[in-house]
């Protein structure tokens, strides 16, 4: 008789247990593919090479802006500019180790608080070397 009672009781936690595992289960699931916005948590990144070093940008649902910082060691001309589907045809030249800011407008970034990620392609020509260049890169943030 004490032996139907302990295997009951042991039936019985066995059977909760089970069923509390498939409930904590199919929380973290749902947490993890519907309920969490991983963009939360996302480290804004801008990275061209150092020659034409980004060193600040936003990205807003309708354009972005980046800062170009100049680092080749002598005056450039950027022909243009493109970073997802935004471009500037614009030319515009930065000094030695002078830094300028670029807006690419009329874009559609997606919308608010999402992910952004996309390859910046920036053309330009070395004033003094006389060679046509093309440096690529990567950003990622946050629209805001």
């Amino acid at each position: 008789m004490k032996n139907k009672k302990s295997q009951a009781a042991i039936e019985y936690l066995m059977t909760n247990g089970w069923t509390i595992l498939a409930v904590f289960i199919t929380i973290a699931v749902l947490y993890t593919f519907v309920l969490s916005d991983y963009s939360l948590f996302l480290k804004p990144m801008c990275h061209t090479n150092i020659e034409l070093y980004c060193s600040d940008f936003e990205v807003t649902r309708n354009d972005i802006t980046v800062v170009l910082k100049n680092n080749i060691g002598s005056n450039v001309v950027i022909s243009s500019i493109s970073i997802g589907n935004c471009q500037n045809g614009t030319a515009i030249t930065i000094p030695n180790d002078k830094a300028e800011t670029i807006t690419l407008t009329g874009c559609d970034n997606g919308g608010k608080f999402k992910k952004f990620e996309s390859d910046i392609f920036i053309n330009y020509y070395n004033i003094d070397a006389l060679l046509n260049k093309t440096s690529v890169g990567y950003l990622t943030t946050r629209i805001e």
